[in-house]
């Protein structure tokens, strides 16, 4: 089957053009003009308190006087100690800054990705690979409101580049930073499992634990009653209503807390098959790239998540668009028009579509799933963005 035409090429290159300029747009505008980063603010309060050394939850600081208004932060322990320096020390405009600084950088390496991702099959399809990731309108909300969501994918695309050149402890540091939002990091612990990496996934769960056992140092909060607070107290009712793990929830009656975790458990279990699948296939072992793409539709659909988290599902889309570029079959070319459309529209008009909690999670599924069979017919291997083997494969990994 001969490539897609060059003017449709040419046409979705201008519409993700102007995607991301309305996107960015809105997001500074929301940030800068309206002081709408409501999520950034909230964080800033935390570490307010958290610098008193006092914990940002009142169920875990009940000597206060309850005339005294503490937040309640649903941030892990080990994040508070991750705010010092995006806060400190001057407070809001320095984390504004480097939270949006952070970002752009984040996306900017995406995007140099992405164009090297799609440069064999072309400078046209190049382009649509650096604007892929950075046309997703929630990059927008997370710059508007603030989130640290892109800054965590960042941690993650640097642990992918750090895999393929055999650096696995560096590795380990930067899933540790991602997992500043677990929603986002957790699932990137596959690499480490497919890839037997233990040094590095033992060099990032240290980094947690001691991260987590100074925020309960400088509180003086027992890290038991941290345990306790997380696995038993916390309802999660935040989660209830915005990702496919909620709507189990409210469907069923469960508490949020009982089928978050759940997910979480059932995440974790479905690393055994998927390292099974590639254990005799050294080729698709070796690619970080597409297993991270697996990685990060497992952690899209069983995780809590919202709008401004999709970015994590870069690996997904490139894997989809350098499959359409290179082998533009009427199945690869459905595919990646398929998760493009998911991932491009905009939130509010998903809303306005039936059971939209389900239908980007169904749509998700559908194509990893067809991505995978089809990896696994490949003996050769996922092409890689060199346009060579990996680094893996040549002795370095």
């Amino acid at each position: 089957m001969s490539p897609p035409p060059a003017a449709a090429t040419r046409w979705l290159i201008a519409l993700l053009i102007a995607l991301s300029a309305v996107v960015y747009g809105h997001g500074f505008r929301q940030s800068w003009l309206l002081d709408a980063d409501c999520d950034m603010q909230e964080r800033l309060a935390e570490y307010g308190w958290f610098r008193q050394g006092v914990y940002p939850t009142r169920k875990l600081e009940p000597e206060l006087p309850k005339s005294v208004r503490v937040p309640h932060t649903v941030y892990p322990p080990y994040a508070l100690t991750m705010y010092v320096p995006y806060f400190e020390p001057f407070g809001k405009i320095q984390g504004r800054i480097l939270i949006q600084a952070a970002s752009l950088a984040t996306l900017a390496a995406i995007a140099a990705y992405g164009f090297r991702c799609l440069r064999p099959a072309g400078i046209e399809a190049a382009i649509v690979g650096a604007l892929a990731a950075v046309a997703i309108p929630g990059n927008g909300t997370a710059l508007a409101v603030g989130q640290f969501s892109i800054i965590c994918v960042g941690f993650v695309l640097l642990q992918m580049v750090l895999l393929d050149r055999g650096r696995p402890l560096a590795a380990g540091a930067c899933w540790a930073l991602a997992m500043l939002k677990p929603q986002i990091g957790l699932a990137f612990a596959v690499l480490f499992f497919v890839r037997r990496e233990w040094r590095g996934l033992a060099v990032g769960l240290a980094m947690l634990t001691g991260l987590s056992l100074a925020a309960c140092w400088w509180t003086e909060v027992s890290p038991w009653a941290l345990v306790d607070y997380w696995m038993f107290r916390m309802n999660m009712q935040f989660a209830a209503t915005t990702s496919l793990s909620g709507s189990i929830a409210l469907m069923t009656g469960l508490s949020p807390r009982i089928v978050h975790l759940g997910a979480a458990v059932l995440l974790l279990l479905l690393v055994v098959p998927l390292a099974a699948v590639v254990r005799n296939r050294p080729a698709m072992q070796a690619d970080t790239l597409f297993m991270a793409a697996m990685a990060g539709w497992l952690g899209s659909v069983f995780l809590y998540h919202r709008a401004y988290d999709h970015l994590m599902m870069f690996p997904l889309l490139f894997v989809a668009l350098v499959a359409a570029a290179t082998r533009p079959t009427a199945s690869n070319l459905g595919i990646a028009a398929a998760l493009g459309l998911s991932l491009w529209t905009p939130q509010k008009l998903i809303e306005l579509l039936p059971y939209e909690l389900l239908l980007r999670p169904a749509i998700w599924t559908a194509c990893a799933a067809a991505l995978l069979v089809n990896q696994a017919r490949r003996p050769e291997g996922f092409q890689r963005p060199e346009g060579r083997e990996s680094a893996a494969d040549s002795g370095h990994g």
